[in-house]
């Protein structure tokens, strides 16, 4: 566990509280796999399901702590957790589960991009990304960015989002903006919650 996940567990920070807090999504992998192993249901996210040449994955949380972790699902059922990705533990009804940990995601990339390398799950770099992206950053911008998207869809280019406030502004139920409904990210550094 890195340095700053350890601070993190001291001072009872869960990513539920704050998703910023790390790059890890799963601080506590230790309480989080006990809790596996002892067959307790998580909440399961199907939208997260992809393959690669292990079998199929599927995101899972703790609702309470907002810790992640990963399940495999091999084709034959006889992987070994540790042999995909790291901290891996098997569980009873056959599949494998690993830490969402920052170091799981990079080999998840590897693995997903060798089955499929024009996987869109992942982004990437071509050859040619200098000359055929569209840089969004200006605030001006991204209020056109439904029309600049489709534009660069159509003409078969990349577009490269370089501002980090997009998906503030991407807001399509303005009234829902106005009216104060729209969900928000609790920032305790900093004293507030942003949209």
């Amino acid at each position: 566990m890195r340095p700053i996940n350890r601070f993190l567990l001291d001072h009872d920070l869960r990513i539920s509280q704050n998703p910023c807090v790390s790059p890890d999504f799963c601080l506590d992998w230790a309480a989080l796999r006990h809790q596996l192993v002892q067959g307790h249901s998580l909440k399961e996210w199907p939208a997260s399901t992809f393959e690669t040449a292990a079998g199929a994955w599927l995101l899972l949380e703790d609702p309470a702590t907002g810790d992640c972790a990963w399940r495999l699902c091999t084709k034959d059922g006889r992987t070994a957790a540790d042999a995909v990705l790291s901290e891996g533990a098997s569980l009873q009804d056959g599949t494998a589960v690993f830490p969402a940990s920052w170091e799981n995601l990079l080999r998840l990339k590897n693995l997903i991009q060798e089955r499929d390398p024009e996987s869109t799950i992942f982004p990437t770099a071509a050859a040619n990304l200098g000359r055929s992206t569209l840089g969004i950053g200006a605030r001006f911008t991204t209020l056109h960015w439904p029309a600049v998207e489709w534009a660069m869809a159509f003409l078969d280019l990349g577009v490269t989002a370089n501002q980090n406030s997009i998906p503030r502004e991407l807001v399509y139920d303005v009234d829902a903006m106005l009216e104060g409904r729209l969900d928000t990210v609790p920032f305790p550094c900093i004293g507030t919650s942003v949209p």
